[in-house]
């Protein structure tokens, strides 16, 4: 299992069996979280699922948030809730 980042664009989730030919799970663009970009994806696996959490740019700032999406597969952390779990501050 893999996560990649386009830059400014879209985190997608990807598998392959030798890890160098990879078909896409699920696509998570950076509009549907209100970000400017999506950057350093970490998934994390769960008893239950996955964990994904996303580092959101705010538009026209410096400032970032880091949010968590869980789901028992990969492909439904597409649709997952987003939880602010680090919301960020002027300092950090």
């Amino acid at each position: 299992m893999r996560t990649a980042a386009r830059r400014g664009g879209a985190v997608v989730l990807a598998r392959g069996a030798d890890g160098e030919h990879l078909e896409p799970i699920a696509e998570l663009g950076k509009d549907r979280y209100g970000a400017e970009s999506l950057e350093r994806p970490a998934l994390v696996r769960l008893d239950g699922g996955w964990r994904l959490y996303l580092s959101c740019a705010t538009p026209g700032s410096k400032h970032w948030w880091i949010c968590a999406l869980d789901a028992p597969t990969l492909a439904g952390l597409a649709d997952a809730e987003p939880r602010t779990v680090l919301p960020g501050d002027e300092r950090t």
